[in-house]
């Protein structure tokens, strides 16, 4: 069965892995280095913790399944240091307990080649590289025929040639992950670091936000602005109402007769003129 169908795409990187899940066809590390050689690519070099993360998702927990895979990491002997199949050392490692560094005396046999297990966290393992396991390749995506027919020398009006380029097309995964730009081996294309979606939602959440502060800031100004003059306006009142007491005590102790004084002779004059009028006889 090709396995064309299976291969897993790295973000939106230009990245692609494929896990041997069969366990009719688990090979020996070198013949998984060869296979994987057919396939374009190398066994798997697990750079990061991203890498590292996104290995789990494809390498299965089923019983009926391999569980232990082949990466990429080897060394000479116990003696020396664990390397990728480009001989880059390893930046990034997962290793289980005292697994990285087993000699040939504490075995009895030499653990040059590593691999990776599923039934024990994803943790890395060193075994003999003549044991049968599962394997993971790794290899760059191949480009398809419309985009290489996008990639082409393009005839400009002044008869100069130019490149013509694409970007890649983000993939679902692309939209949860986001890759350092130190975590690919050179040659290799490196994601953005936010979908442009998500950058829009962002910049919107900002406006809103900033639309509601300016909101919220009005609606302040106005309520103090509404308060200050209500003061304004008890104050004047009570500057008023004061004043008037004032004049009134002073043209009482000046023996001036105020307004109220006058207001009630008023009322007494009416009330006698009133009486002396009910007394008098009708002619």
């Amino acid at each position: 069965m090709s396995t064309a169908a299976l291969w897993e795409q790295y973000g939106n990187t230009s990245l692609e892995y494929y896990a041997e899940k069969n366990i009719s066809r688990k090979l020996n590390y070198n013949n998984a280095v060869e296979k994987c050689s057919s396939y374009g690519g190398v066994l798997a070099q697990v750079t990061s913790e991203l890498v590292q993360a996104f290995l789990e998702t494809i390498i299965p927990l089923q019983q009926n399944q391999s569980r232990i895979y082949w990466i990429g990491a080897s060394r000479n002997n116990t003696n020396s240091s664990w390397t990728w199949q480009d001989n880059a050392n390893l930046s990034y490692s997962n290793w289980a307990t005292n697994e990285s560094h087993p000699t040939a005396i504490d075995l009895g046999y030499e653990e040059n080649c590593a691999e990776i297990r599923s039934a024990n966290m994803y943790q890395w393992y060193s075994s003999a590289c003549d044991e049968k396991y599962g394997f993971v390749c790794q290899r760059q995506k191949a480009i398809s025929t419309t985009t290489a027919s996008m990639i082409q020398n393009v005839t400009t009006s002044t008869g100069t040639t130019k490149e013509a380029t694409s970007e890649p097309t983000p993939t679902v995964l692309s939209l949860f992950t986001t890759v350092p730009n130190n975590t690919f081996p050179s040659g290799t294309t490196t994601p953005g670091t936010l979908p442009q979606a998500r950058g829009l939602s962002n910049n919107l959440f900002t406006i809103i936000y900033i639309l509601v502060a300016l909101f919220v800031l009005v609606v302040i100004c106005v309520v103090l602005i509404v308060v200050q003059r209500r003061k304004r306006r008890r104050r004047k009142r009570v500057f008023v109402t004061e004043a008037l007491h004032q004049s009134t005590r002073e043209r009482e102790s000046l023996g001036v007769p105020t307004l109220k004084a006058l207001t009630n002779e008023t009322d007494n004059g009416s009330d006698i003129s009133t009486s002396e009028n009910l007394e008098k006889p009708h002619k």
